[in-house]
């Protein structure tokens, strides 16, 4: 191939990644597989989730969506707040029986937090998609919450 065919083929590349990219549910079912390498972590059991119950209460409208979200490990309890305004999101939650850092990870983005005395930590301006957050239990153990969307 001559450089001409090299520059070609690229802009070929270019233009299909543009326009017919791979479908969006490629992203988290390729997160979901990569998520298997933290085997040693402990999962985070989802034991609430807004989504699942319809209430007048329940705050949906065509601009802003809040989904709250309760995951537990026997000594470990996160409670989120999920806000999406926009196609961005803001995560805010509440640890007991964790200290530390707070990693929370999007489709295409990784946020590192500290919690605060309270327990308390909040990451804003997450892109639509699927979140989980990493951390670790005051006794060391690595706990990680299932994918959510």
């Amino acid at each position: 191939m001559t450089g001409t065919d090299d520059e070609l083929l690229d802009r070929l590349r270019r233009i299909a990644a543009e326009l017919d990219g791979p479908p969006e549910f490629v992203d988290a079912t390729a997160r979901a597989a990569l998520s298997t390498r933290r085997l040693g972590d402990e999962l985070a059991r989802a034991v609430a989730d807004s989504a699942n119950v319809e209430s007048a209460a329940a705050i949906r409208d065509a601009e802003r969506r809040i989904r709250l979200l309760t995951f537990q490990t026997a000594t470990v309890s996160v409670e989120l707040q999920v806000d999406e305004v926009a196609g961005r999101r803001s995560v805010r939650g509440q640890v007991a029986g964790a200290a530390g850092e707070v990693v929370v990870e999007a489709a295409s983005e990784t946020r590192h937090t500290t919690l605060d005395d309270r327990g308390w930590f909040t990451v804003d301006d997450l892109p639509a998609g699927v979140i989980r957050v990493r951390l670790r239990a005051v006794d060391g153990t690595p706990v990680t919450t299932s994918w959510v969307s």
